[in-house]
């Protein structure tokens, strides 16, 4: 398994990695090994943690130029082994997969965790949708060359979600990727639902500066519901600088917003078994991991409702807020209806409960993580036509 990643953060999509890197750690019939690119870092190391984990720290991403001293340095890794599958997690270790392949003989599986013309530039959303289609193969050679070389170039291409494996296949490449659904391990122990509460706590993860995870929408929703009489704080569980909290402060006044930086995931898991609701504004995210964890515990959830978003959840589950185009950020959601359905929850101890049991019962038919990693399995010993 094979990543890139940045100094002091972890990512939805590391730690999916890491669930299967953990979750499989003992099986008998399949043997895995991390190897993680670490951008941010000062100066540029080599680390072999263990037999089994390898980290580059790297101050950029200019270390993927060298792929044969990268090889050199992980090149033990791989004496001895057979029927080797590199399960890339980020679109441009294509290029440094093909290399390794040329000498070991390994099979090449990508995971495609986001669209990268989406990730990068939510205004192209605006331009696609109002043509009323993806964009050209042109477009995506053009400015984002290994997306397009990780569809062509991989052996397996998997999805984790049913829209990122519809639009691979709309671009007409003659790929056919199979999906596996993104999970994450349960906590569930309670939730309670108080019929008499003054005051609703919502909750929203991610970095506020983070332009696709549409922090405004949430705030701006916010303020709106509290200018009715409600009473409704927000918990950003993330990091945000002194001046960012000041920004906030400033312009929502209305909202009484709690900062807990980042904090270890039982703690989040803590304020989540606490919470009235979340909200998930983001526009182009493929599969948010703060959502399966959000049903797992029972949390109701009002989400932008995107496709890549209401795939995931379902009308029981979640109250979708719908979008309108923006130019700068592609498909924002309708603050005014955004408002609506946080009073609405906030109303209806009735409709909070109902969400939350839903939410638990598709988080056990779909997001389990022992239905991923029996996924994984077979994804990777189909490369080899192992039983």
């Amino acid at each position: 398994m094979m990543d890139i990643t940045v100094a002091g953060k972890t990512s939805g999509v590391i730690r999916v990695m890491d669930s299967i890197y953990e979750g499989l750690a003992d099986r008998d019939d399949v043997k895995l090994h991390l190897i993680r690119i670490v951008n941010g870092c000062p100066g540029l190391s080599f680390r072999r943690i263990s037999e089994d984990q390898f980290v580059i720290e790297c101050d950029n991403h200019s270390i993927l130029n060298e792929p044969d001293f990268i090889w050199k340095c992980i090149m033990p890794m791989f004496a001895g082994k057979e029927n080797i599958v590199l399960d890339l997690n980020t679109l441009n270790l294509i290029y440094l997969a093909k290399f390794i392949q040329m000498r070991t003989g390994a099979k090449i599986l990508s995971r495609l965790h986001c669209i990268a013309y989406q990730q990068i530039n939510p205004a192209d959303i605006y331009k696609f949708r109002e043509t009323g289609g993806i964009p050209p193969v042109k477009f995506i050679h053009d400015n984002f060359p290994h997306e397009l070389d990780s569809y062509l170039k991989s052996d397996k291409v998997v999805c984790v979600a049913q829209s990122g494996a519809d639009y691979v296949r709309a671009l007409d490449l003659g790929v056919s990727p199979i999906v596996v659904n993104n999970a994450v391990e349960d906590w569930f122990e309670k939730r309670d639902f108080s019929k008499d509460k003054s005051e609703f706590t919502a909750v929203f993860v991610g970095q506020p500066t983070v332009k696709f995870k549409a922090a405004p929408f949430a705030l701006e929703a916010l303020e709106k519901a509290n200018a009715t009489g409600r009473k409704i704080k927000l918990i950003i569980i993330g990091f945000a600088s002194e001046p960012m909290r000041k920004e906030i402060a400033d312009k929502y006044p209305g909202v009484r917003v709690e900062f807990t930086g980042n904090i270890p995931q039982e703690k989040v898991y803590e304020l989540f078994e606490h919470a009235d609701f979340g909200l998930i504004p983001s526009v182009t995210e493929q599969t948010n991991i703060t959502i399966l964890e959000m049903l797992m515990m029972g949390l109701p959830i009002i989400a932008n409702g995107v496709l890549t978003l209401s795939e995931t959840l379902n009308d029981e589950s979640a109250l979708l807020v719908p979008w309108e185009l923006d130019k700068e950020y592609g498909l924002k959601p309708d603050t005014d209806k955004f408002a609506k359905m946080i009073i609405r929850l906030a109303d209806s101890p009735g409709l909070r409960r109902k969400m939350s049991c839903a939410g638990r019962k598709l988080y056990l038919k779909k997001y389990t993580l022992d239905k991923m990693l029996k996924s994984c399995g077979a994804a990777w010993k189909e490369l080899y036509s192992v039983k």
